[in-house]
């Protein structure tokens, strides 16, 4: 039986595909596809087939460099090739013909006649472009790629241009945004003023290529600007002073910065003028050298904090204040206001924190008395507890937080023996099983007395647990090693330490030496033999 000849149709279009491939199994050929010049390339070299219908305009490599290509590749260089193309125009024929096709039909295609056309082809029916008209055609064809060449390269030319330009304005925003993030980044690693300040005139002068860069702050109450930030310090001979005052009541400068609430360009002639608003606002001396100034107001919820101030030296002038430059130096401006604006709210939150937490203290302290007035044996036994406790503490690098609630628990430690009987507290000889079990309930009416105090919370394990044991035997819960809170089992150490080198009414203190062994004697049982190894460093370092 007689094979079908195969046809390859290059096409990207499926509905043309769909329509060729009815078209042509109607009459008996096998129908290959590809929908681009590459994949027909392809399908050319591994089917081989009897005829290729070359689509002219396809993606990524059109039909002219398509037919080239395999008219140029062994193996495939006789299958014959037609082009199909639509709006054919002058020159096309002679250009189908030169790239290597056999022929072309002209789009859109005549469903009576191409059946037949086909076949033609498939009979060996070959078009050619004679010599002469191939001279005229290439000639035509050289100067037309010339003239697009040209063109090209003109569109080529301007849109590197534009790149160009297109590179340097991102590039200068870059820069500026890597300005406003190096601003934004000093100002929030740092809540205090006095730094931030001098970091950020530093950075201003050096990014924005100023000569120098001064910071001023508006104090309201006695009506005059402070400098706060110089740099470079003290570099020209009539540079600022910091700390030094400068008056504002009769600034004209001022008051126009004042109203206009915008960056303020001075140049040479308005600076130098004798008696100006900038020499007795912000400068002495002689200001003969000075070529401009920017002063841009810091300003925050429409109130004026101070002043930016950015100054070009005349014979060291290396960028002058262009419009860009400008709004770059108040956006600066805008968000050192926020910056200092969040340090003064930080200062002042300190300020009342410290406030508080003496207040605290002086509360806690007052819980203290309470029980020495009780127990007088107690008087001094908290503050050398707390002393004790904090050198510990530190030792084990407590947080500035851990530490001042293990300051509040030396302190409190024992305020649960408000609740206990006098006469237990004070009986002079040992006592009985039913009087221990009492005393023990010390540290439960401790934590219970402590608890309903919202910043005490922190300290209610820590009271709690003071008579607890590394070994479990403790009370009042029985804890094992660090089942007890680190801070607890610090102020019971040195809780333990203090009982046994000062006096009780029961008996005299057996000192230091002795406590020393006590302690590391029942390191592991008692205590927790890290916190033992680490106390007796301390205390040998004390003395």
């Amino acid at each position: 039986m007689e094979s079908k000849r195969k046809i390859l149709y290059v096409e990207d279009n499926p509905e043309n595909t769909l329509l060729v491939r009815r078209v042509l199994e109607a009459k008996g050929y096998q129908v290959l596809e590809a929908e681009n010049g590459l994949t027909g390339i392809e399908v050319a070299g591994s089917e081989h087939p009897d005829l290729i219908l070359m689509d002219i305009n396809l993606p990524d490599m059109d039909g002219y460099a398509a037919a080239t290509k395999i008219k140029n590749t062994k193996g495939t260089e006789k299958i014959p090739i037609v082009a199909l193309t639509a709006n054919v125009m002058k020159g096309d024929r002679e250009r189908t013909l030169t790239a290597g096709c056999d022929g072309y039909i002209a789009k859109p295609l005549d469903i009576r006649t191409f059946a037949s056309q086909v076949e033609a082809f498939l009979g060996g029916q070959k078009e050619s472009v004679g010599p002469e008209e191939e001279k005229v055609y290439l000639k035509e064809h050289s100067v037309n790629l010339v003239a697009n060449l040209e063109e090209r390269i003109r569109q080529l030319k301007e849109l590197s241009e534009e790149r160009q330009r297109n590179l340097e304005k991102l590039q200068q925003r870059t820069n500026q945004l890597s300005l406003l993030l190096e601003i934004t980044t000093t100002t929030s690693s740092s809540l205090k003023l006095q730094e931030l300040l001098q970091t950020s005139a530093q950075i201003a002068t050096q990014r924005l290529e100023a000569t120098f860069c001064r910071i001023l702050l508006v104090n309201r109450q006695q009506h005059h600007l402070m400098v706060m930030a110089a740099f470079p310090q003290r570099q020209l001979d009539w540079d600022f002073e910091i700390g030094r005052f400068c008056a504002t009541g009769d600034s004209r400068c001022f008051q126009e910065i004042l109203t206009s609430s915008e960056p303020l360009l001075l140049r040479g002639v308005e600076i130098q003028s004798a008696g100006s608003p900038v020499e007795r606002l912000l400068f002495t001396g002689n200001l003969a050298e000075l070529q401009s100034l920017l002063i841009c107001p810091m300003i925050k919820k429409g109130v004026l904090l101070g002043l930016l101030v950015l100054g070009e030296a005349r014979h060291w002038e290396r960028n002058p204040f262009t419009p860009e430059k400008i709004r770059l130096c108040d956006s600066v401006a805008r968000q050192m206001a926020s910056a200092i604006e969040n340090a003064r709210l930080f200062e002042e939150v300190v300020f009342k924190g410290n406030q508080l937490k003496t207040a605290n203290l002086d509360s806690i302290k007052a819980l203290a008395s309470a029980l020495e007035t009780k127990d007088v044996e107690t008087m001094g036994h908290s503050d050398r507890t707390v002393e004790h406790a904090l050198m510990l503490g530190k030792r084990l690098d407590f947080s500035e937080n851990d530490l001042e609630v293990l300051q509040y628990a030396a302190i409190l430690h024992d305020i649960g023996k408000i609740g206990i009987p006098e006469s237990i507290l004070k009986k002079p000889g040992k006592l009985t099983p039913e009087e221990y079990e009492v005393m023990k309930q010390h540290p439960v009416l401790g934590a219970r007395i402590i608890q309903p105090i919202k910043f005490l919370e922190p300290v209610v394990p820590l009271v709690r647990g003071d008579h607890e044991r590394w070994d479990g035997k403790g009370y009042p819960n029985g804890l094992r090693g660090e089942e007890t809170p680190l801070g607890a089992r610090v102020v019971a150490l040195v809780d333990a330490y203090d009982a046994m080198t000062f006096d009780r009414v029961y008996r005299k203190a057996p000192g230091k030496e002795y406590a020393l062994r006590e302690l590391k004697k029942n390191a592991g049982t008692q205590f927790d033999p890290h916190l033992v190894e680490l106390f007796l460093e301390l205390i040998r370092e004390k003395s």
